[in-house]
């Protein structure tokens, strides 16, 4: 959620990462496009909540990145179906371009279904 996205960039975990971007829903759609555009720079860390897991569009044009193995996307919250989490592992690697994808999450996430 958003209130945890926030405390994760304001943390000093997060600032030692150094600048850290949080897109949010209420966004206008001309800073969510700059923010994503953003987020595919070399270097880039942006933190989205899971309603941008579908529907937005990563298109990396950095030659740099790519050279560098691509766009690496963490997932850190459960997907609701497998449907989502695969849409959510393609945004790693569009249209043919390089990427990986990793999922880390909280115990405490995992122990919900056990």
């Amino acid at each position: 959620d958003e209130e945890a996205m926030d405390s994760f960039a304001h943390s000093d975990d997060g600032q030692s990462l150094g600048e850290v971007a949080v897109l949010r829903e209420s966004f206008s759609r001309d800073k969510i496009s700059r923010l994503v555009e953003e987020a595919t720079a070399p270097g880039a860390l942006t933190l989205l909540p899971s309603f941008f897991g579908r529907g937005l569009n990563y298109m990396c044009l950095d030659d740099g990145v790519e050279l560098a193995s691509g766009m690496f996307v963490i997932q850190t919250f459960k997907s609701l179906n497998p449907g989502e989490e695969r849409q959510i592992m393609s945004r790693t690697a569009r249209q043919g371009k390089s990427g990986s994808y990793q999922q880390i999450l909280e115990l405490e996430e995992l122990g919900k279904d056990l």
